[in-house]
């Protein structure tokens, strides 16, 4: 698979289309495939078409193992963040070790191991220990990828404890510059991952005011029960945790009492955990 990626970036520099860059060593159709990662493709075949096309054998097998590093990468945040959701600190210990082994540029194993540290701290509820000098390193990291793409925002989404108020106010901004409605369902649902982040830290912060203006942003969205049906029913919880909060009526609470069962329904054990603790602090 990686491969055709990286055949498929050298096509698209070059400005050929498949046809051209099979130039007859494959079908058009195999080619595709190839690049797609559906097919295998040769040494020899991989050596002429490059030959034919003037790419440097080593200047291909550099951005091929560049490439191969970054997708290890990426692959060691996301484990990292599922562990993280599940709450398995045995998981997150086996992924510290294995990434100290691991082949990964020494930067990119820095920054998996801040990573560790903050998921680490946060499910311990032991924040301060994270130092400044790691804080600032994260999110240097953060702030030098240049997009906002499901990576950068998986990332943040992990990280949002370690900004203030401000800052988290700042970089959503940044985030929603596009119609929430209209994303895609996986962007989508990673943007409201870190809404509700950010209207927990508002509820710890006792910034209520901004936390219901997220829970609002979270209820004008379309329901979309493949994707994010999970981000509505917390926001909803959310919203009757605030109104209960202020105005004490038993239909907010009776309300949270539903959501819950809802997810203890779908066997949510962690979301159940955390929001009956919320309750409890009433």
């Amino acid at each position: 698979m990686e491969i055709g990626e990286v055949l498929r970036s050298y096509r698209r520099s070059l400005g050929l289309t498949q046809q051209e860059m099979a130039a007859n060593v494959l079908t058009t159709s195999y080619y595709s495939k190839v690049e797609k990662g559906y097919h295998r493709i040769s040494a020899e075949d991989l050596f002429e078409i490059l030959d034919l096309h003037g790419i440097k054998l080593m200047s291909f097998y550099e951005k091929y193992h560049k490439n191969d590093k970054v997708l290890e990468f990426n692959r060691r945040v996301r484990e990292i963040t599922q562990a993280y959701n599940a709450m398995d600190t045995d998981a997150l210990n086996r992924l510290k070790n294995q990434i100290c082994v691991s082949k990964l540029p020494n930067k990119e194993q820095q920054i998996l191991m801040f990573l560790l540290k903050i998921v680490m701290a946060i499910i311990n509820q032991d924040i301060d220990s994270i130092s400044e000098q790691d804080k600032i390193e994260i999110k240097n990291k953060i702030f030098n990828l240049e997009n906002w793409d499901d990576f950068k925002l998986t990332l943040y989404a992990n990280v949002m404890i370690i900004y203030s108020v401000d800052a988290n106010q700042v970089m959503i901004g940044n985030i929603l510059t596009e119609d929430l409605e209209i994303m895609n369902s996986e962007k989508q649902a990673l943007i409201l991952t870190i809404l509700i982040n950010f209207i927990l830290i508002c509820i710890y912060q006792k910034e209520f005011h901004l936390a219901y203006y997220y829970i609002e942003k979270i209820k004008n969205v379309t329901t979309r029960p493949q994707t994010n049906i999970l981000h509505k029913m917390m926001s909803e919880f959310l919203f009757n945790y605030l109104n209960y909060r202020d105005n004490r009526e038993e239909i907010f609470y009776d309300n949270m009492q539903t959501i819950i069962k809802s997810f203890e329904l779908i066997g949510a054990t962690l979301i159940v955990g955390q929001l009956n603790s919320m309750m409890t602090e009433l």
